[in-house]
């Protein structure tokens, strides 16, 4: 899927996992909603090539910020079509391998709300994979980064 990326924004009704309001249910939902239909997936993003879907980024994000699981079923469409951000190189030896995170940024409308969404890629000696979904304010303004391959000071649409 082709698109002008500045234009592009995904849209997600309120509902589409069922029990937003308990978290405890929410998390088993999500969790098995990408077992079911993201997890062992591969798509190709025109800046990053392929980048495979695993356990590892369900679990992240549950663990971690299980809101953005809400971006589950449209989860590889948003992906495909989010913007190259830049590449960072970690700045200690990773256990888990990983020798690059790439950062891809999105727009997602849910209800009436857009809200502009970053979605870390890992990438170790196996290839690229899905790890992390993170909120960004409008207003967010990038630092300069130690180890970051390209800088992007500040987001505008």
């Amino acid at each position: 899927m082709r698109c002008n990326l500045m234009e592009q924004i995904i849209y997600l009704s309120e509902k589409e996992l069922e029990n937003l309001d308990n978290i405890k249910e929410f998390r088993k939902n999500a969790s098995k909603y990408y077992q079911n239909h993201i997890q062992g997936k591969t798509i190709y993003h025109k800046d990053l090539g392929e980048i495979k879907f695993t356990k590892t980024g369900r679990k992240e994000v549950i663990s971690q910020t299980t809101h953005n699981a809400v971006l589950f079923p449209k989860l590889l469409e948003i992906i495909e079509t989010s913007k190259y951000i830049r590449t960072e190189i970690p700045n200690h030896n990773r256990i888990d391998g990983i020798i690059k995170f790439h950062f891809l940024e999105n727009k997602v409308k849910i209800g009436k709300n857009i809200q502009k969404y970053e979605f870390l890629i890992a990438q170790d000696s196996f290839g690229k994979r899905f790890y992390y979904i993170k909120n960004v304010p409008d207003s967010f303004v990038r630092q300069k980064v130690p180890g970051a391959i390209e800088d992007i000071t500040i987001i505008t649409d």
